[in-house]
Parts: structure tokens; C-alpha cells; sequence
């Protein structure tokens, strides 16, 4: 008698193990969806990316440098991730523009610049000029740096502030337009 229990025991439980294995899964398995637009991601992407721009003579006028540039074709436009930016003057001056981040538009090649602004013009010693805001805009058409928000300049003969400023690279012009409050140094 305990011989015939042990084998109607083993097939018995081994019929339910195999219709455990054999029976398909209670729960499905859900796909994995992205719940982002497809022109919200980059179409290409590069790491220390390096630009050079010349004019219609074939002067260097401007080199653009970032570790990060991420290129958008649904906005028409390329993120720059610490972005350095040297313009150069018809007369040899180098203004150099380092900034946290930065964009570049397609239409016109025209950057824009923010997050800890800093522009510099490297002249001969004792003679800098540097320049502090939050937001500036390149043209690449008319060569010039410009914008409408607080600057605050400190040079060598003056510290000061200014709500927007003009830096006419074809001209070697620099101005600092409404509410500009100079101090010269002695």
C-alpha cells in the first residue's frame, strides 16, 4: 500500500509543476514608453567641439570652443556646455567670452551667451579690461557683442557698472550705455 501512494504522489506532483511552468504569466509585461517629443533630443552630439569663423577676406574672426555641444533640429538651435569663445579685432585684439552655457542658432549663427558671463580683452600688461554679467549676444554679421543687462567693468583705470554695453569688434569700439557709474583707480 505505501508503494502505490508514492506513485500516484510523484507523477501527480510533477504535473503541477509542469502546468506552473507551461501556464502563461497572470501579470503582462508592460513596454518601456519615453514620454518625451523627439524634437526635445538632440540629433547629434559632440564632445570638445572647436569652431573657427572667418570673414569675406578670410580673416579669422572668431573661434568658438565647448566640451559639450548637443545640436536640436526640432528648435534649430545647438546647446553649448561651458562654452570659450575668442573674437578677434581687425587690429589684433583678442576678446576672449567664457560663459556656463550658451546656444547657437541655425538661421544665423548667432550665439547666445549665459550663466556667469565673463569677457576679457587681453592687452598688454596693465591694461585689461574685464567684464561681468549674466547674458550677452554675438552676431556674427555685424562681429559685436552686446546686451541690455547689468554689467559690471574693472579695468585697470576703472571699476563700474552699466545696465548694457556695445563691443563693435570691426570698429575696436566699446561702449557702456544707460545708468553707467565709473570709479578711477589711482
Amino acid at each position: 500500500m505505501k508503494m502505490r501512494r508514492r506513485y500516484v504522489f510523484v507523477p501527480l506532483l510533477t504535473a503541477l509543476v509542469l502546468l506552473n511552468l507551461i501556464e502563461p504569466s497572470k501579470t503582462p509585461v508592460e513596454r518601456f514608453n519615453v514620454p518625451v517629443d523627439t524634437a526635445e533630443l538632440p540629433d547629434y552630439y559632440m564632445e570638445q567641439m572647436a569652431i573657427k569663423h572667418y570673414d569675406e577676406q578670410g580673416l579669422l574672426q572668431a573661434e568658438i570652443s565647448a566640451p559639450s555641444f548637443s545640436h536640436y533640429l526640432g528648435q534649430k538651435q545647438a546647446h553649448l556646455v561651458d562654452p570659450n569663445i575668442k573674437l578677434y579685432t581687425t587690429n589684433g585684439d583678442v576678446w576672449e567670452v567664457n560663459a556656463g552655457k550658451g546656444r547657437i542658432l541655425d538661421e544665423t549663427q548667432d550665439l547666445s551667451l549665459e550663466s556667469g558671463v565673463q569677457i576679457q580683452l587681453g592687452k598688454p600688461a596693465g591694461t585689461e579690461v574685464l567684464l561681468i554679467t549674466e547674458r550677452v549676444y554675438y552676431e556674427f554679421s555685424e562681429h559685436r557683442v552686446w546686451n541690455q543687462t547689468p554689467v559690471v567693468l574693472d579695468s585697470s583705470v576703472a571699476k563700474g557698472t552699466a545696465l548694457g554695453m556695445l563691443i563693435d569688434l570691426n570698429t575696436q569700439k566699446f561702449e557702456l550705455h544707460r545708468d553707467v557709474e565709473l570709479s578711477f583707480k589711482e
